[in-house]
């Protein structure tokens, strides 16, 4: 039988390693053409009780990144379990290029993080950079760049092209994170199928593999395999 001070211990541990926590991470790359260039993005996807996080990453890089046909403006996905209803919060960097391709912080007055919504989109859901009024597209800016030739802001893009001065800005600098209110969804979702879309009208779509079925170790499990830890030398110390 354990002892009260064993017991207060892996009592302790639990607590601190979240145990009965139920979460999970994968990532998702893609890759692909548009006309001659190469583009390439990443989702970084963590499920929770109710809540999913998805960091979106443009890795095009410069010179390829260029155009408006080559910025990251949403993912399409599916969920093994669970719905969503919406973001909750988002965070990414905000700029502005001009029209030499030079990249700076996003002006005053403009948004500060990637105006981003949401969508059920038949049997799956779409998360893009135009649907933060329920659907509507009302602007398209928070577009997700890739990195420039500096990988750096202030920085420049080798060619300025359509992404300079237009209705487009200010962009998002290579990420953009999204927390999503997803009733249903836990520790063992899994996105089922994935496409990552590029171009202002969401025109281009590059299959994401299949990353949905990674997974990190659940915090519940870093728990329960200390307390077996803990079990073990108890028993050694009794012998």
């Amino acid at each position: 039988m354990f002892s009260k001070r064993f017991c207060a211990q892996a009592l302790a541990l639990s607590t601190i390693l979240g145990l009965g926590a139920a979460a999970h991470a994968v990532v998702i790359t893609g890759s692909g053409t548009v006309g001659t260039n190469a583009i390439s993005a990443e989702a970084d996807v963590t499920f929770g009780a109710g809540t999913i996080t998805i960091t979106l990453k443009n890795l095009t890089t410069d010179p390829n990144t260029h155009d408006a046909a080559e910025a990251l403006t949403g993912f399409d996905f599916t969920l093994s379990s669970g719905s969503i209803t919406g973001i909750t919060s988002s965070s990414g960097q905000q700029v502005d290029v001009d029209g030499s391709g030079h990249v700076t912080v996003a002006a005053s007055g403009e948004p500060t993080v990637p105006e981003w919504g949401t969508q059920s989109l038949g049997a799956g859901f779409r998360l893009a950079f135009n649907l933060e009024s329920g659907g509507i597209p009302p602007a398209a800016d928070s577009s997700i760049l890739g990195p420039d030739a500096t990988d750096a802001v202030p920085g420049t893009y080798s060619v300025g092209s359509s992404l300079s001065g237009n209705g487009h800005q200010p962009y998002t600098y290579k990420n953009g994170t999204f927390v999503i209110a997803a009733p249903g969804v836990n520790g063992d979702t899994k996105i089922t199928e994935s496409t990552f879309r590029f171009g202002t009208q969401l025109e281009t779509g590059i299959p994401g593999d299949g990353g949905g079925s990674g997974r990190t170790p659940e915090p519940a499990s870093v728990g329960i395999l200390a307390i077996g830890g803990l079990a073990l030398l108890a028993r050694r110390r009794k012998a």
